[in-house]
């Protein structure tokens, strides 16, 4: 629940956060228009003075697909943890109960469950990697951006959500990782098992070379019915 609460509240978050980034873009392209439209005004001062707000849009925009991304990537965490809450109760289980039996049916079963696990670890990878960005973006575009309001907590809640996702995170690899290793296991098994069948043909053929045919021929019986 702590996990849904939090990819919710940075939906919201970005989303607000998204909304001021792209009215100060707004902003910035109208003073881009009132220079444009100056007249008598030579070409190099022109363009001397729309050259600090060109850096401004290029800033804004980056930190708006980030902002923009890290949304996406909560509202998928949002979904697939709201899923498991509703899939555990259907199944009268706890949260970590079902994942546990999720993990489980993975391993044996395979197909649904084994695609819902990978799915679950590639959500909550890519929203880790999302908070990350975001981080190194707001710290290389702090000149321009540092007064966008809601910017700080919007990454103060993704890197904690990332942290609160870390544990789910290395339960499900240690079970991929636990299902790939009994997968090898089990390839290496049919491996020597063939292989044993092989060399028990081969010891087979020669032993049957060796007495001149590749099988016992029964004895001639006497022409005139008697035995000797």
């Amino acid at each position: 629940m702590n996990n849904v609460e939090l990819a919710a509240s940075n939906v919201k978050q970005a989303n607000m956060v998204a909304m001021q980034i792209q009215g100060n873009i707004t902003m910035v392209n109208q003073y881009l228009a009132m220079l444009t439209n100056l007249k008598n005004l030579p070409a190099t001062m022109l363009q001397q003075a729309r050259q600090p707000y060109f850096g401004q849009l290029n800033a804004l925009n980056t930190l708006l697909g980030s902002v923009k991304r890290v949304g996406s990537a909560s509202a998928d965490v949002e979904r697939a943890m709201t899923a498991r809450i509703s899939e555990a109760g259907k199944m009268g289980m706890d949260v970590a109960t079902y994942m546990g039996y999720e993990q489980k049916m993975a391993s044996t079963k395979g197909g649904y469950y084994k695609e819902r696990l990978d799915q679950d670890i590639s959500t909550i990878s890519n929203a880790q990697d999302r908070a990350a960005q975001l981080r190194a973006v707001s710290e290389q575009t702090q000149a321009i951006t540092g007064n966008v309001e809601g910017l700080q907590l919007l990454n103060q809640q993704s890197t904690m959500m990332a942290g609160e996702l870390v544990e789910i995170k290395t339960a499900l690899l240690t079970q991929s990782a636990e299902r790939n290793s009994d997968s090898i296991n089990k390839q290496n098994s049919n491996a020597a098992h063939a292989t044993t069948l092989q060399n028990a043909g081969a010891v087979g053929t020669a032993l049957n070379t060796r007495n001149g045919g590749s099988s016992v021929k029964a004895p001639t019986p006497w022409t005139d019915g008697v035995s000797p």
